[in-house]
This record gives C-alpha cells, structure tokens and sequence, in this order.
C-alpha cells in the first residue's frame, strides 16, 4: 500500500508541478495575446531577463517536493486534480516549497491499521486519478507547445495570432416632421455593424504586420488594416507603411472595441482622418508618460485603399500626448491624459465635403438601386440612416485641422472630451471656421474602470471582475455595469455655407458579459438647426451586442 502511495504521489505531484509551469506559460501567453491588440510589438519580450530565474525556480520545486513525497499524510487533501488547478492558480504554494529545499525529507511513518481506512478514501482510485491526470497533461502541453517554445526564447519566424470582432445593432428611430422633410427617412432596422477577422505578428525580431478583414456593409469584404512596421529604429522609434487609422484624435485613435457608446461622436465623421495609406512613425520617453506620432497620407481613398487624383490629394498629420499623475493600484487606477493634434489636408481634386450622422446608423444593401439612400461612401450602395449635417461640395485648396484631447480616469469614473477647429481654405479666397466639441462620462457601478496603454496613448480593453456565470463558479457573478453620458455639438454654418447646426445629446447603459463581450443600450436625443427649414427633433434608441477576440 505504501509503494502505491509513494509512487501515485510522485506521479501526482511532477504533473501538478509540470502543469504549474505550463500555468505561468499561459499567463505569459495571455498578456501577449492583450498587447497583440494594440498592433505593435515594441519591447523585447518580458521573458527574455527573467526566464532563467523562472527555470531555477522550478527545478528546485521539483526537487523539493519530491523529496517530501515520502511524507505520510495526516490530514484529508485535495484530490490530485484538484491540487493541479490550485496550483495553476496560486503561485505563493511554489515560494511555500523553494523555503524548505534544504530541509531533509523525514522518514515516512509506518502505517497502522487506523491509518488504512483514510488511505483507501483518498488514493483507493490512485490509478483512475493517474491516468487522467497524463491524459490532461499530454493534451495542455500539445495545446501549449508554441508557448513554451516562445518562454525558452526559441520562436520561429514569421508569427502570427487571429483576432476578430462581431458587432449586431439594432435601431429604433422616431422623427418630427421638420425633421423627417430636412435630412429624409431614418428607418428602424438591425444591421452587422462590423464583422473582422484579422491577423497580427512579427515577420522578423524587428518587423512587425497587421492584415485585417470587415464582412459587414455594402462592398464587403474589404480591408481595413494592412500595414507593416519596422520598429526599434534608432532616433525615430517605430516606422510604420501601408493603411491604418493616423494619429488624429483620441476616440479615433482608439479602438471601436473599446468605445464608451455603439458611435463616436459627431466630430469623426466629419473631420477626423481615419483609415489611409500612409508612411508615418511614432515613438515614447522611457517612461512612457509623453508619447509623439507623425504621418504623411494620400486623402480621399475608397474603403479598399484606392484613390487617383491629378491636383492634390496629399496630408499630413501630427500627435502628441502627456500622461499626468498615473498611479494604479489595488485593481484601481487614476491618471490624467491630455493631447493635441494638427492635420493639413489638400483635397483630391481640390474637393472636400464635410458631413455626418446621428451617431448611430442602421443600414442595408441597396440591391439593384442605382443610388442608395444613406450616401455613404463606400464601394456598393446602401440604404440607411441618413445624413444629419452636410455641406455639400466645397472647392477647398486646402485645410487645417486642430484638435485637443482630455482624458481623466479616477477610480471607476471616467471623463473624456475633445475640441476640433477646422479652418478651410475655399479657391475663391473666402474662409470657412467649422468647430466642434464632445464631453463625456461614464461610472461603473460594479468597480471597473478603464485601462490606459501608455506607449500607444490610448484605451486599452476592459477588464471585467466578475464576469457572467454562476455563482458556484469562482470570480463569478452578473458582469460589470457601467452608466454613461455624451453631448456633442458641430456647427457646420459659416460665411454662405449652410450645413446645419447639430447637438446629440446620449445616455447609456453598458453590460460587460465577461472582457470580452458587451450589450450597449443608448437613447440619444437629436437637435438641428437648419439655416433653411429651421429647428427639428429626432429621438434614437440603440442595442448593440458584441464579441470580440
């Protein structure tokens, strides 16, 4: 009985050991998998410095604990599977053993008729519980193969990981008159807002790429990210080449994934630069607190990258961020971001236009319509919610674009607001002054708040403390719950160009599932003011259901 004891107990014990390892592997994993979100690859990886203390460590546990497998139980213990995932989950047990490595082992008391009963209870399935227990092990460590090769410093060239994200909307829509004759028929409907797969990695040591895929609107599939980027490059940083979001904007810049409300503000439509193709770099200080990032772009590209252009057609874009007072700590954080940006644009063909929606859209393909009637610019035709400010097209040489970022996380509270100036210079010589501005705040009622990226000066995912289960299980509850609030105003009225006045006004209310996934209700209450047809109203209620990995 005592050799079976023994040698179960080995067994048991170098695979919850082994399993351990793997665990601390999966952790490493896991905050690879969060920083391929934020496409760029900057650091060295974090094993690099530590993974021979990491190795030592564990070796020695192995030693220790197998000499202390001889030592007779006095009390009833976990199961071996058990004992695996505690020690999956709770490193202080591998500190507990590395204090006594120099202790020896005692000699193992013999064993007395009372001792007999607890020994068949606990090990009388010492063989089902083996078995089971190498059959775990060879399935992790053929899932976990690639991390361990990448914790030993062994990675093979060209990498890659895939992401994707679903986005399902759904929109009630309820216009006065006025408003329904100004802008025309906003429809109920449900839509697939975005549906991405992408794929990130590392092509060399030093050279990183991002190719991502939409399947949602009208002309779909199409590409929204594709670029590469050569980073740890002396004085600039990081260069980076092909189509990305430029850095213009702090709601822009971030990712949709990770937005307060379903829309961005009345501001990114109209003004922001977003998805070009570009060449530009972008780097940090040391610490991380003062980030800049630069670009030169053609403007006036289709979603598929694409655009011709015999006058213009060219931008430039510039960024800079401070991060003030960042602490984090206890699960809580506190930190004050502040940011200014500058856009030139020159036109394709000396032409620009400067329009929006609501802040939420509903739409569907047109079919066999020859022109859709949300006027959306994209490579098939779509009927939709349409636009709610315009001023039509504008002979422009050029235009400058300023903007000013605040971001302020206390504890669960956040605060962000931003202001946009844009100048615009008509070839007739007249000036045009378009400005905009948005505030917002959100709380979550169940202890949350938002993650910052420090090196990339944006918003960072969620992470949620109890995610939706049952409360049998551990870390479990109904998710995290979060109240939230914009108003945005944009003036699109200067000098004879009349393209409206609007001001939203929105309340929200998010449901994080679990880091992962989330529903948004909003209702939003819509003022124009048009120079021709006057004052109207528009109210909006929205849910959206998202998924992303």
């Amino acid at each position: 009985m005592l050799r079976l004891y023994r040698g179960s107990a080995i067994c048991a014990i170098f695979c919850a050991l082994a399993l351990s390892s793997l665990g601390l592997a999966a952790e490493s994993a896991d905050s690879l998998a969060d920083e391929s979100e934020h496409l760029s690859v900057g650091d060295p990886p974090p094993w690099e410095d530590d993974l021979a203390g990491e190795n030592s460590s564990f070796m020695r546990a192995i030693r220790v604990n197998t000499a202390r497998a001889g030592q007779e139980p006095t009390t009833p213990q976990p199961e071996p599977q058990d004992g695996i995932r505690q020690a999956l989950a709770d490193d202080d047990r591998l500190e507990s053993a590395l204090t006594l490595q120099d202790q020896p082992a005692p000699a193992p008391a013999p064993a007395s008729r009372e001792d007999l009963p607890l020994m068949q209870q606990r090990y009388g399935t010492a063989d089902r519980l083996t078995d089971s227990v190498r059959q775990e092990f060879s399935e992790l460590l053929d899932r976990r193969l690639g991390i361990l090769r990448n914790e030993l410093g062994v990675v093979k060239y060209p990498t890659f990981e895939i992401h994707g994200l679903v986005q399902f909307d759904n929109g009630w829509f309820n216009q006065s008159g006025n408003n329904r004759s100004t802008i025309g028929e906003a429809s109920d409907g449900s839509d697939f807002r975005r549906v991405r797969l992408g794929a990130n990695g590392q092509v060399t040591k030093n050279m990183t790429y991002f190719v991502q895929m939409d399947f949602a609107a009208a002309g779909r599939p199409s590409f929204t990210d594709v670029w590469l980027e050569q980073i740890n490059v002396p004085i600039v940083g990081n260069i980076r080449a092909g189509q990305w979001k430029q850095p213009f904007s702090f709601e822009v810049y971030s990712s949709s994934r990770y937005t307060m409300f379903a829309e961005r503000s009345l501001l990114f439509q109209a003004f922001a630069p977003f998805r070009h193709i570009g060449l530009g770099f972008y780097d940090w200080q040391d610490d991380r607190d003062t980030t800049w990032a630069a670009s030169v772009y053609r403007s006036g590209q289709d979603q598929y990258g694409d655009g011709l252009s015999t006058n213009g057609g060219y931008s430039g874009v510039g960024r800079v961020t401070k991060l003030i007072g960042y602490k984090e700590t206890g699960g809580k954080a506190q930190y004050l971001h502040l940011g200014a940006a500058y856009n030139y644009t020159a036109p394709d063909n000396r032409t620009s236009r400067f329009r929006t929606i609501p802040e939420y859209f509903i739409g569907e393909n047109a079919g066999s319509a020859t022109v859709g009637t949300s006027g959306q610019a994209l490579p098939g035709l779509l009927n939709g919610t349409p636009f709610l400010v315009d001023t039509g097209s504008l002979s422009v040489n050029h235009y400058n674009l300023f903007g000013g970022e605040l971001f302020w996380v206390q504890g669960s509270f956040t605060l962000q607001s931003e202001f946009m100036y844009n100048v615009v210079d008509q070839t007739n010589g007249t000036g045009l002054h378009f400005p905009g501005w948005y505030a917002q705040a959100g709380y979550f009622l169940t202890g949350e708040y938002r993650p910052y990226i420090k090196r990339l000066a944006q918003v960072d995912r969620i992470k949620v403390l109890k995610e939706l289960g049952p409360k049998s299980q551990k870390d479990t509850g109904w998710g995290g719950f979060e109240l939230a609030s914009r108003i945005s105003s944009l003036n699109l009225d200067s000098n004879k160009v009349q393209g409206g006045q609007a001001t939203d006004v929105t309340y929200g209310l998010n449901w994080y599932l679990n880091s992962y996934a989330k529903m948004q209700l909003e209702y939003i209450n819509v003022f124009l003011k048009s120079p021709v047809s006057g004052r109207s109203t528009m109210n909006i209620a929205g849910l959206r259901g998202q998924v992303d990995f």
